[in-house]
C-alpha cells in the first residue's frame, strides 16, 4: 500500500473509519519498530492533539498537519510493506481510540499531561 493511496482513501471513508485509518497509518510510520507501549504513546499524542483542536477537528487533519507526524514528513510514495506491523498498528490504533473514548479519569494514559 502506498501512503498517498491510504490518505486519498481516508477522504472518502465515513467517520470514524477515516480517523482510525489515519491513526493506524501514523502509528505504523512513527512506531512500527517500537514496543507496544511506544506505539500506544504515539497514538495517545495524536489523540491528545485532536482533543486540543489546535491541529484540526479530525484525526486525519491532525496527523496531516504540516510537519507534525510522519504522514507529512515521508514521501507520499512510501509503501507500507510490513503486514505484521500494519496489523499491529491497526490493533493499537483501535485500542487507543477505545481507551480515549473513556472518561478522562478512567483512561490508561502513557504520556503524562
Amino acid at each position: 500500500m502506498k501512503l498517498a493511496w491510504i490518505l486519498w482513501l481516508s477522504q472518502f471513508l465515513p467517520q470514524p473509519a477515516a480517523d482510525s485509518l489515519c491513526l493506524s497509518t501514523t502509528v505504523y510510520l512513527e512506531a512500527r519498530n517500537q514496543s507496544l507501549q511506544g506505539q500506544h504513546a504515539v497514538a495517545e499524542v495524536a489523540l491528545r492533539r485532536k482533543d486540543s483542536g489546535l491541529w484540526g477537528d479530525s484525526m486525519c487533519a491532525v496527523v496531516t498537519a504540516r510537519k507534525q507526524f510522519a504522514p507529512t514528513l515521508v514521501s507520499p510514495d512510501t509503501r507500507l510493506r510490513n503486514l505484521d506491523a500494519w496489523h499491529r498498528s491497526v490493533a493499537v490504533a483501535l485500542d487507543a481510540e477505545r481507551n480515549w473514548a473513556l472518561p478522562a479519569g478512567q483512561r490508561k494514559e502513557i504520556v503524562p499531561g
